[in-house]
């Protein structure tokens, strides 16, 4: 919870906030995050489904009791600080003062 909270501040929140709340580039950067977002969150849960599939007709290993509780709650949590650590990753370093060109 605490990185979830550092990153949300640090990112001004941008993915948890209304849209007209945001400007144009702030709008099309949380747009962004929750299009990869999605995108990894398919593939996870692609590559989850073929490996149930497989292990089930294998008989190979397959999650149960709190193991799969264990993997359900992950699935919620990566679900929902996804979008949220995208956007953060995707945001541009801000320029120091010392930087700045004088004018």
């Amino acid at each position: 919870m605490a990185l979830h909270t550092t990153l949300a501040i640090s990112i001004q929140n941008i993915a948890q906030r209304r849209p007209a709340d945001l400007d144009e580039r702030q709008r099309a950067a949380r747009e962004q995050a929750y299009v990869l977002a999605q995108r990894v969150l398919a593939w996870v849960l692609t590559l989850l489904w073929i490996y149930a599939t497989m292990a089930w007709l294998t008989h190979r290993w397959l999650p149960q009791g709190q193991q799969l509780w264990a993997l359900l709650w992950g699935l919620v949590l990566l679900a929902h600080g996804l979008p949220t650590s995208i956007a953060a990753w995707l945001e541009p370093e801000p320029v120091a003062e010392e930087q700045l060109p004088e004018v």
